[in-house]
């Protein structure tokens, strides 16, 4: 009996909280609800300013120096080197 509530514990998802949460709410005092709903206000504004903060980061680049923007042409474009390199090579040979 101890093993199978232990599982069901385990078990148990965020909807299941939720709504042992609900049904418990009525009997709470107004001091308990107003710190719960507090809490999760608090919670959702943290997890809302965490997720404007990653946005942030990914829209602004992290080296702003004056020489990186610029710098005509990028320093270790290998690929488009070696593009024109080939291209260059082809068209003396096919003279």
């Amino acid at each position: 009996s101890t093993l199978s509530t232990a599982s069901s514990e385990s078990e148990r998802t965020a909807m299941d909280l939720a709504a042992e949460q609900l049904r418990a709410w009525p009997g709470l005092s107004k001091e308990k609800q107003l710190e719960l709903v507090k809490n999760e206000e608090s919670t959702v504004f943290s997890q809302a300013i965490h997720y404007a903060s990653l946005m942030v980061y990914l829209l602004v680049p992290l080296d702003t120096s004056k020489n990186k923007l610029l710098r005509s042409t990028p320093a270790a474009d290998w690929e488009s080197g070696s593009n024109s390199i080939l291209t260059n090579r082809q068209e003396t040979f096919f003279r």
